[in-house]
């Protein structure tokens, strides 16, 4: 899942297949992942101590890069796998998926604030993409009820 390529920075087909090559990528990831806990609850018979398992296990090819190559980006490895660990096992499968999508989008695609640059389609469009699925999700998250209403007004009326 992880890795740099040159699709990002190629035409909008590129951008496409990039971001259909994440999103597929990032679905199987969850699976298998949540499979993992599933399996680490069964064997440890614990909550607790499958979420540790979990955290350590996700955990250990970032310890292997820094004993081996270079412990720099250690401490943000660390935010990333408490923060993907902490999604999965307080919040469930979906905003696990949505965290792991949204840092996979994030990272793997070339963002820059000039927009004159020659990769700035990509910058565009992940940012279109990000920000449709933000409002879309919270969008659902109000369950019918209206964005815009003002309840504490109601309050004051005499």
């Amino acid at each position: 899942m992880g890795g740099f390529g040159t699709e990002p920075l190629s035409e909008v087909g590129g951008i496409m297949v990039h971001f259909l090559h994440r999103f597929a990528g990032t679905i199987f990831t969850t699976i298998d992942i949540s499979f993992l806990l599933i399996i680490l609850l069964t064997v440890l018979q614990k909550k607790r101590l499958a979420i540790v398992a979990l955290w350590l296990v996700l955990l250990a090819p970032d310890l292997v890069n820094a004993i081996n190559v270079s412990w720099i980006p250690l401490p943000g490895d660390i935010l990333m796998v408490t923060i993907l660990t902490i999604a999965v096992a307080r919040f469930g499968l979906l905003a696990f998926y949505s965290c792991f999508l949204f840092a996979g989008l994030s990272f793997s695609n070339p963002i820059t604030s000039d927009f004159s640059c020659w990769y700035a389609g990509s910058t565009l469009f992940i940012f279109v993409v990000i920000l449709s699925l933000a409002i879309y999700c919270y969008y659902t998250s109000l369950a019918g009820q209206k964005i815009f209403e003002t309840k504490s007004l109601k309050n004051f009326e005499s």
